[in-house]
């Protein structure tokens, strides 16, 4: 049974430990809400009678995350695990997580879809709950055209019978996670459909200033305008990684550090106590000179 995915935020209270442990999750709560949703419903099933009573209702099996490259994709699907491992811990029980990238291709021809057949079978056994992770699928999964060689061929068949085919076992006990920032094999993109979202990362100016606060940590004190810096940021549209990298950059900078030998055997307090004795504070000049030198380094990778 399939069901429209709203992907609607989940109350701040509800999501507040675990948006402030990832920054890059600012912007992607729609994206964490519905995993979050998707992982509960698969933990009410019952290993033994293998049956889930949330199969009673429906709910999405299957999820396509969609999204620019650095958007948050990745952290909003660890976040969601890592809710799921903790509220598992809590009732009893434990999730299984399997990666399913292209480490189940072979040299062998057919080996592959018969490696790719195995982890589904693991799932289909019902015995225990599992949640199945694809990412960057658009490089696992080739599109069909004239130029498709026959092992690619052959994966893509196994996968696209393996999601939903006369085989097909769902009892409730896991579900399938995609991302992707290209377009895919529309046979592919439907089977995984059940649930479609839109990761966006960061839009807003809190967004970028939650970021911003997070991922310079103990030296964010140490950057006089955060607000500025922030909004710097979402003026030139920089994603969650683009201002993650710059945070270590500007963290660099503010740290100072001294050619002291003798801080490396002083313990972790002393230790923190010394280097923050020397911290500097970086100017606004400076913050935009970091960031006009990372697009700039950016533009040239990419070009």
């Amino acid at each position: 049974m399939k069901l429209a995915c709203s992907g609607e935020s989940l109350p701040e209270q509800n999501m507040h430990s675990y948006i402030c442990a990832d920054s890059e999750l600012a912007g992607n709560e729609n994206v964490f809400s519905a995993l979050k949703r998707g992982i509960e419903c698969i933990l009410f099933y019952d290993a033994k009678a293998k049956t889930n009573v949330m199969n009673d209702y429906g709910f999405p099996k299957t999820y396509l995350i969609k999204g620019a490259p650095g958007c948050g994709k990745t952290t909003a699907i660890k976040s969601a695990v890592k809710h799921g491992r903790e509220f598992s811990a809590r009732i009893g029980k434990t999730i299984f997580v399997t990666n399913i990238g292209n480490k189940f291709k072979s040299e062998y021809y057919s080996k592959s879809a018969q490696e790719l057949r195995k982890t589904f079978n693991a799932f289909f056994s019902g015995s225990q709950i599992n949640i199945g992770i694809i990412e960057d699928i658009d490089t696992v999964f080739s599109r069909r055209n004239d130029l498709m060689n026959a092992e690619d061929s052959a994966n893509l068949g196994e996968a696209l019978n393996l999601l939903e085919g006369v085989e097909t076992v769902n009892l409730g006990n896991y579900i399938v996670i995609a991302t992707t920032n290209n377009s895919l094999d529309t046979a592919l993109e439907q089977r995984l459909g059940e649930c479609i979202l839109e990761a966006k990362g960061p839009e807003t100016l809190e967004h970028y200033e939650k970021i911003l606060k997070i991922n310079l940590n103990g030296t964010a004190k140490f950057v006089p305008d955060m607000r500025k810096a922030a909004y710097i940021a979402m003026q030139k549209k920089l994603s969650g990684r683009d201002v993650k990298n710059i945070c270590k950059t500007l963290a660099s900078e503010i740290i100072c550090l001294d050619a002291n030998p003798e801080i490396y055997s002083l313990s972790m307090a002393k230790q923190k106590q010394f280097l923050e004795s020397g911290f500097a504070k970086i100017s606004d000049e400076r913050i935009m000179g970091i960031i006009e030198e990372y697009e700039k380094q950016k533009t040239f990778k990419n070009g």
